[in-house]
């Protein structure tokens, strides 16, 4: 698999479906923007959303680098590890409420173009979201709802203010002979009135159902530079990602804020897990950088800082 095609190819059909759909696309924007006040890293669409929650007849999308970084604390036991990595590309869709019907069958529409069977797909949804439940009965999944009676399984919180309630559309897998979750698409809520709804999917998780992977982390782009296959190449792969856009974006392990106090806990992971593969430092440098000029065309000054992060001299 050349995963930095397939990922071209499906950036590629997201923007073109969508924008005949009649949205509109977002800018993307840097990882350390703070675009979004109430996070230190973006870790989703969602965030380039939020202005848009009071404007009638919206319909947007985006494609955003992300980074969920909650996992860093538990980073090294493999025991803990999920199917997900640190760092993804967000797939996102945002439409006003009025429109949450439209957003629920194009999300459908675009996953039956990717060459998804709607036999192998299915909506969980609380039979308590009149609102969602409504929609989906009324889509081209209406037939494969299933009824889940554990509710809060479909809370989200935004922020202060702010939640979400969700849909869950699954994808069977027959490796696995089960369902694993392929996108949600989430009501958002401003003191209860409901505002929006989006959906909410990523890069990884829509090639590993394709592909039917079990990590994420194996459908990545850096899976074109790096072996996959356990739980030490997972890890280092992660880390070499998460570094190479912290460092790209001129994040300095030295600085006292939370983004340098991260990039910390990915150099030490990179230094950890290159070590059990048997790299030397000077190699994972290296292949940091084969990543950033993969992912980013450029590495400019970024192996010298790189260098100075680990202490090597030039």
């Amino acid at each position: 698999m050349n995963s930095a095609y397939e990922h071209r190819k499906l950036e590629e059909k997201f923007e073109t479906y969508f924008l005949q759909c009649g949205y509109n696309k977002l800018n993307s924007v840097k990882i350390t923007s703070r675009i979004d006040q109430s996070v230190y890293l973006v870790n989703s669409a969602t965030n380039l959303f939020k202005p848009f929650l009071d404007r009638e007849n919206t319909r947007v999308f985006a494609v955003q680098r992300s980074m969920r970084t909650q996992i860093l604390d538990d980073y090294y036991h493999e025991e803990s590890e999920t199917e997900y990595p640190t760092c993804f590309e967000s797939y996102g869709v945002y439409v006003s409420i009025e429109q949450l019907q439209k957003l629920i069958d194009d999300t459908i529409g675009f996953f039956l173009s990717l060459g998804f069977e709607r036999s192998k797909m299915r909506v969980r949804a609380s039979g308590d979201d009149v609102l969602l439940f409504k929609s989906v009965a009324a889509s081209a999944l209406g037939s494969c709802i299933t009824i889940d009676s554990r509710t809060e399984k479909y809370d989200h919180v935004y922020g202060p203010s702010l939640t979400g309630r969700a849909i869950k559309i699954d994808y069977f897998q027959e490796w696995q002979q089960k369902y694993k979750n392929l996108c949600y698409v989430i009501v958002i809520f401003e003191n209860g009135v409901p505002k929006g709804a989006e959906l909410a999917t990523s890069d990884q998780l829509i090639l590993m159902r394709l592909f039917n992977r079990q990590y994420a982390v194996s459908v990545a782009k850096v899976s074109d530079l790096l072996q996959t296959n356990t739980f030490a190449q997972r890890r280092f792969a992660d880390s070499v990602v998460g570094t190479a856009n912290l460092i790209y974006e001129g994040i300095k392990p030295n600085s006292s804020n939370t983004n340098g106090r991260t990039l910390k806990k990915y150099l030490r992971a990179l230094s950890f897990f290159g070590n059990e593969l048997h790299l030397s430092l000077e190699e994972c440098i290296d292949i940091t950088c084969k990543y950033i000029l993969q992912e980013y065309g450029s590495i400019a000054d970024k192996k010298e800082v790189l260098k100075g992060c680990f202490g090597v001299r030039s």
